[in-house]
């Protein structure tokens, strides 16, 4: 089960920022409250993610984790399905 508890109000902060980012893409349509869950399930529950490096990346590399996050998240679980392993997540 997903867990939303343990995000901090930093991390929303950061998420927020990086759903508005994608959201300026011409012809990428986002479902902001979606990606915004979509990301912190991700990042709280198995799979921690660097959010600033994420924010920070190039547009290859942003969409290509953002992409990535939603078209591999197990909504269930918020595991990443596929082996998919972002850029920005956490080295353990």
């Amino acid at each position: 089960m997903v867990k939303f508890k343990r995000g901090t109000k930093e991390d929303f902060e950061v998420i927020e920022r990086i759903v508005r980012r994608l959201s300026s893409f011409p012809g990428i349509e986002v479902n902001e409250v979606s990606v915004q869950r979509d990301i912190m399930a991700t990042h709280i529950s198995g799979c921690p993610l660097d959010l600033e490096k994420l924010e920070g990346f190039d547009n290859f590399e942003f969409l290509h984790d953002v992409g990535g996050i939603i078209d591999h998240l197990d909504r269930k679980t918020g595991k990443l399905k596929d082996c998919f392993l972002p850029r920005c997540s956490k080295k353990e």
